[in-house]
C-alpha cells in the first residue's frame, strides 16, 4: 500500500513506529469494513508487544479516523478525530482474542451512534 493510498493509516504507522522502533506489529484486518457495507467498523487492529511498565500487549484500531483520505467537511478533524488504544497484561506468547472482539463490538457501538447523526457517514 503506497502511502498516498493510505495517508491516514501510515500516519498511525508512523507515530507507532517511533514508540515501537523496529518492531513489525502483529496485525489482524477485516473482510468488509462497514465503511464499504460490512459489520465491521474498523478497518483493522494491530498489536504490539511492550515491555514498558508491566510486560503487556498494546492494541491499536484503524478506522475512527480518515484512513483512505479526506472524507467528512470539518478540516480539523480526521474521522472522529482519533483512535482507540487497548494495552492488556501478556499471559502467554499470543495476543488475547477476547480484546479484538471487545474493540470490534465497543467500537461498534461508539460507530452505530456516531453515524447516525452524522451526514457525512451515511
Amino acid at each position: 500500500m503506497a502511502d498516498d493510498d493510505a495517508p491516514g493509516w501510515h500516519a498511525i504507522d508512523r507515530a507507532l513506529a517511533s514508540l515501537y522502533l523496529e518492531q513489525e506489529p502483529l496485525h489482524w484486518g477485516t473482510v468488509l469494513s462497514a465503511r464499504l457495507g460490512g459489520p465491521d467498523p474498523l478497518d483493522g487492529i494491530s498489536a504490539y508487544r511492550s515491555e514498558s511498565g508491566v510486560p503487556h500487549w498494546h492494541f491499536v484500531s484503524y478506522g475512527m479516523s480518515e484512513l483512505y483520505g479526506k472524507e467528512w467537511e470539518d478540516p480539523e478533524y480526521s474521522g472522529f478525530g482519533f483512535e482507540f488504544t487497548l494495552r492488556v497484561p501478556r499471559d502467554g506468547g499470543e495476543p488475547l482474542m477476547w480484546a479484538l472482539n471487545f474493540l470490534q463490538t465497543w467500537l461498534g457501538t461508539c460507530w452505530a451512534a456516531a453515524t447516525s447523526s452524522n451526514p457525512a457517514t451515511t
